[in-house]
Protein backbone atom coordinates (compact mmCIF):
# COMPACT_ATOMS: atom_id res chain seq x y z
CA UNK A 1 0.00 0.00 0.00
CA UNK A 2 1.17 3.81 -0.75
CA UNK A 3 2.48 5.81 1.79
CA UNK A 4 -0.48 8.32 0.10
CA UNK A 5 -3.62 5.43 0.87
CA UNK A 6 -2.26 4.72 4.24
CA UNK A 7 -1.79 8.56 4.93
CA UNK A 8 -5.31 8.72 3.76
CA UNK A 9 -6.85 5.96 5.15
CA UNK A 10 -5.52 6.79 8.81
CA UNK A 11 -6.46 10.27 8.13
CA UNK A 12 -10.09 9.35 7.41
CA UNK A 13 -10.29 7.11 10.61
CA UNK A 14 -8.46 9.86 12.86
CA UNK A 15 -11.30 12.45 11.85
CA UNK A 16 -14.40 9.91 12.21
CA UNK A 17 -12.45 9.56 15.76
CA UNK A 18 -11.97 13.14 16.60
CA UNK A 19 -15.19 14.77 15.42
CA UNK A 20 -17.27 11.80 17.07
CA UNK A 21 -15.65 12.44 20.27
CA UNK A 22 -15.69 16.19 19.62
CA UNK A 23 -19.62 15.96 18.78
CA UNK A 24 -20.84 13.55 21.36
CA UNK A 25 -20.20 15.74 25.04
CA UNK A 26 -18.06 17.77 26.72
CA UNK A 27 -16.45 14.78 29.01
CA UNK A 28 -15.49 12.56 25.40
CA UNK A 29 -14.05 15.97 24.14
CA UNK A 30 -12.26 16.12 27.44
CA UNK A 31 -11.20 12.13 27.50
CA UNK A 32 -9.85 13.09 23.79
CA UNK A 33 -7.51 15.85 24.60
CA UNK A 34 -6.03 13.82 27.78
CA UNK A 35 -5.40 11.35 25.98
CA UNK A 36 -3.37 13.52 23.52
CA UNK A 37 -1.88 15.05 25.78
CA UNK A 38 -0.85 11.97 27.47
CA UNK A 39 0.35 10.04 24.96
CA UNK A 40 1.68 13.28 23.29
CA UNK A 41 3.64 13.81 26.29
CA UNK A 42 5.20 10.14 26.19
CA UNK A 43 5.80 10.91 22.76
CA UNK A 44 8.01 13.84 23.62
CA UNK A 45 10.13 12.03 26.31
CA UNK A 46 10.74 9.30 24.37
CA UNK A 47 12.35 11.88 21.99
CA UNK A 48 13.92 14.07 23.61
CA UNK A 49 15.32 12.04 26.75
CA UNK A 50 16.15 8.05 25.71
CA UNK A 51 17.80 7.53 28.64
CA UNK A 52 14.84 8.30 31.17
CA UNK A 53 14.32 5.77 33.69
CA UNK A 54 10.64 3.97 33.48
CA UNK A 55 10.25 5.80 37.30
CA UNK A 56 11.10 9.08 35.98
CA UNK A 57 9.15 8.68 33.07
CA UNK A 58 6.02 8.09 34.93
CA UNK A 59 6.62 10.84 37.30
CA UNK A 60 6.55 13.07 34.18
CA UNK A 61 3.53 11.97 33.08
CA UNK A 62 1.92 11.95 36.29
CA UNK A 63 3.06 15.53 36.42
CA UNK A 64 1.36 16.48 32.86
CA UNK A 65 -1.57 15.02 33.71
CA UNK A 66 -1.98 17.05 37.07
CA UNK A 67 -0.98 20.01 34.89
CA UNK A 68 -3.90 18.96 32.66
CA UNK A 69 -6.55 18.73 34.95
CA UNK A 70 -5.20 21.87 36.59
CA UNK A 71 -6.13 23.78 33.73
CA UNK A 72 -9.54 22.01 33.81
CA UNK A 73 -10.34 23.07 37.23
CA UNK A 74 -9.76 26.67 36.71
CA UNK A 75 -12.33 26.55 33.43
CA UNK A 76 -14.90 25.33 36.43
CA UNK A 77 -13.37 27.96 38.77
CA UNK A 78 -13.19 30.99 36.49
CA UNK A 79 -16.56 31.02 34.37
CA UNK A 80 -17.73 34.60 36.17
CA UNK A 81 -17.18 36.47 33.46
CA UNK A 82 -15.45 39.38 36.09
CA UNK A 83 -12.62 36.80 36.24
CA UNK A 84 -11.48 36.50 32.43
CA UNK A 85 -8.58 38.22 33.91
CA UNK A 86 -7.12 34.68 34.58
CA UNK A 87 -8.02 34.07 30.66
CA UNK A 88 -6.00 37.02 30.29
CA UNK A 89 -2.64 35.99 32.13
CA UNK A 90 -3.13 32.67 30.42
CA UNK A 91 -3.47 33.79 27.02
CA UNK A 92 -0.27 36.22 27.25
CA UNK A 93 1.58 33.49 28.87
CA UNK A 94 0.93 31.32 25.81
CA UNK A 95 1.67 33.96 23.28
CA UNK A 96 4.76 34.54 25.04
CA UNK A 97 6.47 30.74 25.07
CA UNK A 98 4.64 30.31 21.56
CA UNK A 99 6.89 33.27 20.42
CA UNK A 100 10.07 32.41 21.82
CA UNK A 101 9.73 28.56 20.35
CA UNK A 102 9.01 30.36 17.03
CA UNK A 103 12.26 32.44 17.27
CA UNK A 104 13.99 29.39 18.05
CA UNK A 105 13.53 28.51 14.43
CA UNK A 106 15.76 31.24 13.58
CA UNK A 107 18.54 30.15 16.07
CA UNK A 108 21.66 27.81 15.62
CA UNK A 109 20.89 27.12 19.24
CA UNK A 110 17.15 27.08 20.81
CA UNK A 111 17.01 29.18 23.82
CA UNK A 112 13.19 27.45 25.73
CA UNK A 113 15.17 24.74 26.28
CA UNK A 114 17.40 26.43 28.42
CA UNK A 115 15.22 28.67 29.85
CA UNK A 116 12.72 26.18 30.85
CA UNK A 117 14.69 22.87 30.60
CA UNK A 118 13.88 20.17 28.02
CA UNK A 119 11.44 18.17 30.30
CA UNK A 120 9.33 21.49 31.83
CA UNK A 121 9.16 22.87 27.99
CA UNK A 122 8.07 19.70 26.96
CA UNK A 123 5.30 19.68 29.94
CA UNK A 124 4.02 23.27 29.06
CA UNK A 125 3.89 22.36 25.43
CA UNK A 126 1.58 19.48 25.59
CA UNK A 127 0.28 19.64 29.42
CA UNK A 128 -1.05 23.54 28.96
CA UNK A 129 -1.28 24.42 25.61
CA UNK A 130 -3.69 21.31 24.38
CA UNK A 131 -5.93 22.28 26.92
CA UNK A 132 -6.12 25.57 26.41
CA UNK A 133 -9.31 25.02 24.61
CA UNK A 134 -11.31 24.84 27.63
CA UNK A 135 -11.14 28.58 28.41
CA UNK A 136 -13.37 28.99 25.27
CA UNK A 137 -16.08 27.96 27.40
CA UNK A 138 -15.66 31.28 29.26
CA UNK A 139 -16.95 32.97 26.74
CA UNK A 140 -20.25 30.78 25.31
CA UNK A 141 -23.34 29.20 27.33
CA UNK A 142 -23.32 25.66 26.13
CA UNK A 143 -21.58 22.66 24.92
CA UNK A 144 -23.67 23.49 21.53
CA UNK A 145 -22.22 26.19 21.15
CA UNK A 146 -18.41 25.24 22.07
CA UNK A 147 -18.08 22.17 19.63
CA UNK A 148 -18.82 23.71 16.66
CA UNK A 149 -15.92 26.57 17.21
CA UNK A 150 -13.50 23.57 17.89
CA UNK A 151 -14.48 21.45 15.18
CA UNK A 152 -14.24 24.37 12.78
CA UNK A 153 -10.95 25.16 13.72
CA UNK A 154 -9.74 21.62 13.68
CA UNK A 155 -11.25 21.52 10.31
CA UNK A 156 -8.98 24.34 9.26
CA UNK A 157 -5.81 23.18 10.54
CA UNK A 158 -6.60 19.81 8.55
CA UNK A 159 -7.41 21.82 5.42
CA UNK A 160 -4.30 23.66 5.81
CA UNK A 161 -1.53 20.66 6.63
CA UNK A 162 -3.47 18.78 3.53
CA UNK A 163 -3.49 20.64 1.09
CA UNK A 164 0.19 22.23 1.88
CA UNK A 165 1.03 18.36 1.67
CA UNK A 166 -0.92 18.17 -1.59
CA UNK A 167 0.21 21.09 -3.65
CA UNK A 168 3.67 20.70 -1.84
CA UNK A 169 4.02 17.25 -3.97
CA UNK A 170 2.60 18.56 -7.14
CA UNK A 171 4.41 22.20 -7.98
CA UNK A 172 6.52 22.47 -4.50
CA UNK A 173 9.94 23.54 -6.03
CA UNK A 174 11.08 26.21 -3.16
CA UNK A 175 12.08 25.33 0.35
CA UNK A 176 10.37 26.95 3.08
CA UNK A 177 12.86 26.49 5.85
CA UNK A 178 15.91 23.90 4.79
CA UNK A 179 17.43 23.85 7.63
CA UNK A 180 14.70 22.54 9.85
CA UNK A 181 12.38 21.10 7.66
CA UNK A 182 13.53 20.10 3.97
CA UNK A 183 10.04 19.06 2.32
CA UNK A 184 8.45 22.19 3.17
CA UNK A 185 7.83 24.52 0.11
CA UNK A 186 6.41 27.91 -0.43
CA UNK A 187 4.13 26.35 -2.94
CA UNK A 188 2.83 24.08 -0.61
CA UNK A 189 2.84 26.70 2.00
CA UNK A 190 0.79 29.35 0.02
CA UNK A 191 -1.79 26.45 -1.84
CA UNK A 192 -2.59 25.49 2.52
CA UNK A 193 -3.35 28.83 3.13
CA UNK A 194 -5.45 29.50 -0.24
CA UNK A 195 -7.28 26.26 0.60
CA UNK A 196 -7.57 27.33 4.70
CA UNK A 197 -9.42 30.40 3.66
CA UNK A 198 -11.73 28.34 1.11
CA UNK A 199 -12.76 26.22 3.57
CA UNK A 200 -13.70 29.21 5.91
CA UNK A 201 -16.06 30.33 3.33
CA UNK A 202 -18.30 26.82 3.94
CA UNK A 203 -17.62 26.43 7.78
CA UNK A 204 -19.36 29.60 7.75
CA UNK A 205 -22.34 28.35 6.37
CA UNK A 206 -22.96 25.48 8.85
CA UNK A 207 -21.12 26.85 11.77
CA UNK A 208 -22.88 29.83 12.49
CA UNK A 209 -21.49 30.31 15.31
CA UNK A 210 -19.01 33.01 13.80
CA UNK A 211 -20.03 34.94 11.01
CA UNK A 212 -18.16 34.96 8.24
CA UNK A 213 -15.86 37.58 8.52
CA UNK A 214 -15.42 35.38 12.33
CA UNK A 215 -13.90 32.30 10.16
CA UNK A 216 -12.25 33.98 7.52
CA UNK A 217 -9.52 35.71 10.50
CA UNK A 218 -9.46 32.31 11.65
CA UNK A 219 -8.34 30.85 9.11
CA UNK A 220 -6.12 34.08 8.61
CA UNK A 221 -4.36 33.49 11.65
CA UNK A 222 -4.46 29.15 11.67
CA UNK A 223 -2.80 28.53 8.76
CA UNK A 224 0.44 30.26 9.39
CA UNK A 225 0.38 29.83 12.93
CA UNK A 226 -0.02 25.63 12.11
CA UNK A 227 2.48 25.55 9.72
CA UNK A 228 5.18 27.20 12.39
CA UNK A 229 3.85 24.76 14.87
CA UNK A 230 4.60 21.78 12.40
CA UNK A 231 8.25 23.74 12.01
CA UNK A 232 8.24 23.94 15.47
CA UNK A 233 7.98 20.33 15.88
CA UNK A 234 10.27 19.34 13.21
CA UNK A 235 12.66 21.43 14.91
CA UNK A 236 12.72 18.86 18.18
CA UNK A 237 12.99 15.83 15.75
CA UNK A 238 15.86 17.04 14.30
CA UNK A 239 17.46 17.82 17.73
CA UNK A 240 16.20 14.54 18.70
CA UNK A 241 17.18 12.30 15.79
CA UNK A 242 14.32 10.88 14.76
CA UNK A 243 12.21 11.27 11.55
CA UNK A 244 8.23 10.54 13.37
CA UNK A 245 7.40 11.34 17.04
CA UNK A 246 5.95 7.65 17.53
CA UNK A 247 4.28 5.27 15.00
CA UNK A 248 1.01 5.48 16.82
CA UNK A 249 -0.92 6.31 13.14
CA UNK A 250 0.59 4.84 10.05
CA UNK A 251 1.49 7.05 7.52
CA UNK A 252 1.37 9.93 9.92
CA UNK A 253 3.93 9.04 12.85
CA UNK A 254 2.89 10.19 16.08
CA UNK A 255 0.25 11.99 17.84
CA UNK A 256 2.30 14.98 18.10
CA UNK A 257 2.73 14.32 14.42
CA UNK A 258 -0.48 14.65 13.83
CA UNK A 259 -1.57 17.35 16.32
CA UNK A 260 2.12 19.50 16.11
CA UNK A 261 0.00 22.79 14.19
CA UNK A 262 -2.89 22.56 16.18
CA UNK A 263 -1.23 22.63 19.38
CA UNK A 264 0.99 26.21 18.31
CA UNK A 265 -1.87 27.55 16.34
CA UNK A 266 -4.69 27.01 19.94
CA UNK A 267 -3.26 30.13 21.38
CA UNK A 268 -3.84 32.70 18.90
CA UNK A 269 -7.36 31.45 17.85
CA UNK A 270 -8.51 31.21 21.80
CA UNK A 271 -7.40 34.61 22.33
CA UNK A 272 -9.00 36.24 18.98
CA UNK A 273 -12.25 34.52 20.41
CA UNK A 274 -11.93 35.57 23.72
CA UNK A 275 -11.83 39.01 22.10
CA UNK A 276 -14.04 38.53 18.89
CA UNK A 277 -16.91 37.12 21.45
CA UNK A 278 -17.19 39.35 24.38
Amino acid sequence: MSNLLTRAITGALFVVVVVSATWYSFWTFSGMLFFVMLIGLKEYLGMMTKDLSYGLRALYLTLGSAFFFLAMFSFVRFQDPEDHWFVSAMSGLFAFISIMMILDLFRKEALMPRIFGTIPLGIIYCSLFIPSWFFVFLMVTSWEDFYPLFLGFIFLVWMNDTFAYLTGRLIGKRKLFERISPKKTWEGTIGGLAFCMLSAWIISMYFTQLDLRGWVIIAAITAPAATLGDLVESMMKRKAGVKDSGNLLPGHGGILDRFDATIIASPPVVAFLMYWMK
